[in-house]
């Protein structure tokens, strides 16, 4: 089911729409008013934690024409950002798990538990095909293995996100196939930069914050032999 606060599917990037009206009222209001026995809390809390991380990516895909490159307005011109925005609510998946499987502190690894991950997953993909009406099931389970093969292999974690979102770029719907540019472009550079800006000064946000909230409001959430 979508979130309430999505007011109508009549518009071109209902996804993008969505995610950007998750904020940090939103999710404070769901840690303190929605059942505290209810066992799908914690992962309703990180996929909103999710799509918020989601739509910052897409708001730092922004940049300005120069002499040598485009605009990014004229670059994604004919691309439907949806695309970028389901791509990159599998990233943020990818990343904040990844902090989870190094987690240190034993205590936090159990409170917020592997099933969280997987709850929040569904989640997302169910929410993404309300919106969109279509199944991105397939394509996560895609990124999702690009992303660790990359890691296994010691390869750019980044490089590979980037590399998704250079391939969505012309995307109508998010069941058009992805497809490199037959010559790399400036301003896939420019695009590029903005990804590693991301994951140098954001990365860890989200998992963070789901952290915090299961430490400072634990309370609110179900015992961890719940769920």
């Amino acid at each position: 089911m979508l979130p309430r606060f999505l007011t109508s599917k009549k518009i071109a990037t209902p996804l993008t729409d969505l995610c950007s009206r998750v904020n940090l009222q939103v999710i404070l209001d769901t840690v303190e008013t929605d059942d505290p026995a209810d066992p799908m809390k914690r992962a309703k809390v990180l996929s909103f934690l999710m799509m918020m991380g989601a739509a910052e990516i897409v708001r730092s895909l922004k940049w300005e024409k120069s002499k040598t490159w485009k605009g990014s307005s004229h670059f994604f011109r004919e691309t439907n950002m949806d695309v970028i925005t389901a791509e990159a609510l599998i990233w943020i998946s990818y990343l904040t798990a990844q902090l989870w499987k190094a987690e240190r502190d034993h205590e936090m690894l159990s409170r917020v538990g592997s099933l969280t991950f997987t709850h929040a997953n569904e989640l997302t993909l169910s929410i993404i095909e309300e919106a969109t009406g279509v199944d991105f099931k397939d394509r996560a389970v895609e990124s999702r293995k690009l992303y660790i093969a990359t890691q296994v292999e010691g390869r750019d974690e980044v490089g590979a996100f980037a590399g998704r979102v250079i391939a969505s770029v012309g995307c109508k719907t998010l069941a058009d196939p992805l497809r490199l540019p037959s010559l790399p472009r400036l301003e896939d550079t420019v695009l590029c930069l903005g990804m590693y800006v991301f994951y140098a000064s954001r990365r860890m946000t989200f998992y963070n914050m789901l952290t915090m909230l299961l430490r400072e409001r634990s309370e609110a959430f179900p015992h961890d032999e719940d769920v």
